[in-house]
């Protein structure tokens, strides 16, 4: 610490006023450069960053005081700094001058660094001083949002000469944002139960017998820079080389044996709507597709994806043949970035839930076999198509099971299933059970009906048909 030196003019030692710190350029990085064991410099000393003190006191002829500055949030100066990187600027130019020289802190590693300032003809109010610098361990810059500051002190050997002040100097945004939604149109959309479930139906504009548009990806390129601070950061562009996978799982069986574009070797049963058009154009295909997976390798147009932030939709088209399953298809997108220290990034989600629109009826009250009640339960298919028809039963503790009760049930036709028939399928039970029927067919009626010891005949279904 320097001793305290009179002042003749101005400022009297170890007295304060309010200056102003200022960063004239505050840059945003891209998060995704801070990953594990990121070594890189971001922005070196003497490029662009800078922090500008304007001075509120004006200390006299042979003042002699330090600045500090400190780098917070464990970041480090990057480059080593010397006195050079210390400019005091006469604003008004009323003769002002200084000498300045380095003090302590300064290094690579440092987060401080300590100049002390000698002044030859009295500084007046509004004169500035500039430090320049770079940073280096900027690990907080990892998180979208984060900002590392700096900070500054004036003293001499009394107290402060002028205020302490701190400013954020750098902060961090993604680079490249990646998004994953499920199909939400207005409307319905199932796997139609009167195709024997090999098209689909609905109302929503997203469905039409042989498509369906799953969900939607966006990879949109956001507004941050690249680590030095200049040239904007824009996926597969500069230093944002990455690889870029979308996975969709799901059963895909109905679209194996789809054919658009009159080349067998294409998988043309999933494809993005690269062109918005709602239509397939050729390129638009999964890279691979299996009976579970449908893979694409974005890296060819994951550029001009990005630079457009469209919303790219997943189609999945069926060849009305094979029956379609039940299902919510899944999709993860990934960014895999060239550069391993930077942080990969993925997304994870749930496209558009593929139900039939079957028909579910509840029947209660069954008794077991061995009572002296006898049960029937009268299963009618009041529909035109046939399908399958399957019971979850429920005893008094709980689920005893799940069973095909007709597998191929004819339109018009009624099935008739005893307590006995029943426990063929599920086992027994105690007390009373109640049983869920689903049908694959349009529409359908269950009635419960009891006959007791006397002969007579109870419906004790919840509503009569």
């Amino acid at each position: 610490m320097v001793a305290a030196v009179a002042i003749s003019v101005g400022l009297l030692p170890g007295s304060s006023k309010a200056g102003d710190f200022t960063a004239p350029l505050v840059p945003t990085f891209a998060n995704e450069i801070f990953g594990t064991g990121s070594a890189a410099t971001i922005v070196p000393s003497g490029e662009i960053l800078s922090a500008v003190y304007r001075m509120a006191a004006a200390p006299g002829d042979g003042a002699a005081f330090m600045i500090e500055f400190t780098l917070n949030q464990g970041a480090t100066w990057g480059t080593a700094l010397t006195e050079l990187n210390l400019v005091f600027n006469d604003v008004d130019t009323s003769g002002s001058s200084v000498t300045i020289s380095r003090s302590l802190g300064c290094g690579v590693d440092d987060s401080t660094a300590k100049f002390r300032v000698d002044v030859t003809i009295a500084i007046t109010t509004g004169d500035t001083f500039t430090l320049t610098y770079g940073i280096d361990d900027a690990d907080p810059l990892a998180t979208a949002g984060a900002a590392i500051n700096l900070a500054i002190t004036l003293r001499d050997g009394l107290g402060d000469v002028d205020s302490a002040e701190n400013v954020d100097i750098v902060n961090s945004a993604d680079g490249t944002t990646e998004t994953l939604a499920a199909s939400v149109e207005p409307g319905t959309c199932y796997i139609d139960v009167a195709t024997a479930n090999t098209n689909f139906g609905g109302t929503s504009t997203d469905v039409d017998s042989a498509e369906v548009i799953l969900g939607s990806i966006t990879l949109a390129n956001g507004t941050a820079v690249e680590d030095h601070g200049l040239t904007p950061w824009a996926l597969n562009a500069g230093d944002a080389l990455a690889t870029v996978i979308l996975t969709v799982t799901g059963d895909f069986s109905a679209s194996l044996g789809v054919d658009m574009d009159g080349d067998a070797a294409t998988a043309d049963g999933l494809y993005l709507d690269l062109f918005t058009n709602r239509a397939y154009d050729a390129g638009e295909e999964a890279t691979t597709l299996t009976a579970t997976t449908a893979i694409w390798d974005l890296g060819p147009v994951a550029t001009a994806i990005a630079a457009s932030g469209a919303t790219i939709n997943v189609h999945m088209v069926v060849d009305g043949i094979t029956e379609i399953m039940e299902q919510t298809p899944s999709a993860t997108l990934t960014v895999d970035w060239t550069d391993v220290t930077y942080a990969d990034e993925s997304a994870i989600g749930d496209f558009r839930e593929l139900a039939k629109n079957g028909t579910t009826r509840n029947v209660y009250n069954i008794p077991g076999s061995a009572g002296s009640d006898q049960a029937y339960i009268r299963i009618y298919n009041t529909s035109s198509v046939a399908g399958t028809v399957r019971g979850t039963l429920y005893d008094e503790t709980g689920l005893l099971g799940t069973a095909v009760l007709v597998s191929d049930m004819p339109a018009g036709t009624t099935q008739v299933f005893s307590a006995a028939n029943l426990e063929t399928l599920f086992g027994t039970w105690d007390g009373r059970a109640r049983m869920m029927v689903d049908a694959e067919i349009p529409s359908m009626e269950v009635m419960a009906l009891i006959r007791n010891a006397t002969g007579t005949l109870t419906n004790m279904s919840p509503m009569a048909p």
